[in-house]
């Protein structure tokens, strides 16, 4: 649990954030925590739109300082078909708002809005599986590394103190192949992924889910961060993000006290042959009994084997188990004593 929140409220920089989700599982609201948590700390928070307009990101982020804000609008004109006019701040929209109507033009405009900004900064891809459906992977990674390497200056203006880049990244992983999700798991400092609680049955998810509100849905979390020491962290919990007041409320998961908890219910479960008029079960007797009554297969059987097994004219036995063939030729049997092969030259 701790593990999961340091990371949404870290301000290291240098670092890629990938979260997976789902169909069944949304990531953004856990996205959207680590933003808000991020603008808290007075960093600059750039965000690339592409799956909602920047209207609903500015309106999620109510108290984001507005001069530090700068929304990248990627969802109105993605491929710049519609107009080439910059977009305003219309709709009562505060802060900086970029139209991009390409991949390329986001590259450009992230890295030339980033590097003049002081301080850390954060940059929220909202989502990649956008930019996915047309550019290809690697050109996706180089961007994630690119961002993630660019040094700033801090407050004092010294380039690298205090200062760089955080990337939070959200991806819906169904929509793409494993061979994709490798590659992005590749450049990724830390992996977030996200599926279905399991069934309420559990006895941790039923503690859970108790804790927290009616409206909010708790996810399976299995998260893998990567240390700057080369150290790896893993850690399984179940985590659920209100919608309303951005508050993470997380819980350790354990696979083995859920299955000694289903072991413990299912002992303590009543017997269904208990309390009957009769016995399911034998006795030790009663088994011995049961292995010495001869089948009636069974004598069929070893009638058939003695008759098989008599001599043909001696009435004798022959050895258990044997057979023999007797043949007679009868006076109309026709025998050609010559040799069918005797013309070939062998």
């Amino acid at each position: 649990m701790a593990e999961l929140r340091n990371i949404a409220d870290s301000s290291e920089t240098g670092q890629i954030v990938l979260i997976e989700d789902s169909t069944e599982a949304s990531g953004r609201l856990l996205l959207q925590y680590c933003a808000h948590a991020s603008s808290a700390r007075s960093a600059h928070l750039h965000v690339a739109s592409h799956d909602l307009p920047p209207q609903a990101w500015r309106k999620q982020l109510p108290s984001t300082n507005t001069a530090r804000l700068h929304v990248y609008d990627g969802y109105s004109d993605p491929l710049g078909w519609t107009s080439r006019q910059p977009l305003c701040c219309a709709d009562g929209l505060e802060g900086t708002v970029l139209r991009c109507d390409s991949a390329s033009e986001l590259e450009t405009t992230l890295l030339s809005s980033i590097e003049p900004c002081s301080g850390r900064s954060v940059v929220v891809i909202d989502s990649l599986s956008a930019l996915l459906r047309y550019h290809s992977v690697a050109w996706c990674c180089q961007l994630l590394k690119k961002l993630a390497r660019l040094e700033q200056p801090s407050a004092g203006g010294d380039a690298g103190a205090n200062g760089g880049v955080r990337v939070l990244v959200l991806v819906h992983s169904d929509l793409h192949s494993d061979t994709t999700m490798a590659l992005l798991h590749h450049v990724a400092n830390t992996i977030v992924s996200l599926t279905e609680a399991p069934s309420s049955t559990g006895q941790q998810v039923k503690k859970f889910s108790a804790k927290i509100a009616a409206q909010d849905t708790a996810l399976m979390c299995e998260l893998l961060h990567r240390r700057t020491s080369g150290k790896i962290t893993k850690e399984t919990s179940l985590v659920a993000v209100s919608a309303s007041t951005f508050q993470l409320h997380s819980a350790v998961f354990s696979a083995e006290e859920e299955l000694q908890a289903l072991q413990a219910s299912s002992s303590s479960a009543p017997d269904p042959t208990a309390n009957l008029t009769f016995n399911l079960r034998l006795t030790n007797q009663e088994k011995e009994a049961r292995s010495n009554v001869v089948l009636p297969y069974t004598q069929v059987r070893s009638k058939r084997d003695r008759s098989v097994t008599a001599g043909p004219a001696s009435g004798q036995l022959s050895a258990a188990g044997g057979g023999q063939i007797f043949y007679q030729p009868d006076d109309a049997d026709d025998f050609d004593e010559e040799d069918p092969d005797d013309d070939l030259d062998i």
